[in-house]
């Protein structure tokens, strides 16, 4: 990983929704497009709330990278996710890495927006 390297993490469920048991997150460099660090999370490590799986799983593959591998991070993209902002804003070790959205969720969303209200036909 080159200094002050930009990241790229998300989560992926086993099944859809508030049911998933397990949850595997990888995080990747955005140049190389090599994953750096694997994090798993199990429904029982969050006292069986599903929603809180990725925030969890987030948090410890960058404190692994940031903390344990003393890895310099610029930027971490993610989808998103309100919680993982305000974790990486409050987090002494994370709060000096830039977080960003990626582009994909926020055309998706804004796609699903306009589709909604009628401005755009696929």
């Amino acid at each position: 990983m080159e200094a002050n390297a930009v990241v790229c993490g998300d989560g992926r469920c086993d099944s859809p929704g508030h049911s998933a048991k397990l949850l595997v997150y990888p995080v990747m460099d955005h140049s190389s497009g090599r994953i750096f660090h694997l994090e798993f999370c199990d429904k029982r490590q969050v006292q069986g709330h599903s929603p809180t799986m990725e925030k969890m799983a987030c948090r410890n593959a960058m404190r692994h990278l940031v903390v344990n591998e003393h890895k310099t991070i610029a930027e971490l993209v993610t989808d998103a996710s309100s919680s993982i902002s305000k974790m990486m804003r409050e987090d002494p070790d994370l709060s000096k890495i830039h977080h960003s959205f990626d582009v994909w969720h926020k055309t998706s969303r804004l796609t699903k927006a306009l589709m909604k209200v009628g401005c755009f036909q696929s």
